[in-house]
């Protein structure tokens, strides 16, 4: 799937469809900051369609997320602006 890390900030994954993959569909680890993830269709990941390891802000809005093992994990201190998911 994607990873956001490696003290990455202000990213915007927005608009892609993530599916059949062998572990997570989109992954933020606890480096990144300032996420967007909006827009996208998520399905059918082998375990998360999203995986949250980060204590940083991030927002997760208008995701088609369905079909794998658990549709989001929210792991960290981090809340997430959600608005609009379709799961």
């Amino acid at each position: 799937g994607m990873g956001i890390g490696q003290n990455a900030k202000d990213n915007v994954l927005e608009g892609n469809d993530v599916r059949n993959n062998q572990q997570d569909g989109i992954r933020l680890f606890s480096d990144a900051v300032s996420t967007t993830v909006s827009n996208n269709i998520i399905g059918q990941n082998a375990r998360y369609g999203v995986y949250v390891d980060s204590d940083s802000p991030f927002q997760l809005t208008g995701n088609t997320i369905f079909g794998s093992r658990v549709g989001v994990l929210l792991k960290g201190a981090a809340t997430a602006s959600e608005g609009s998911n379709h799961l």
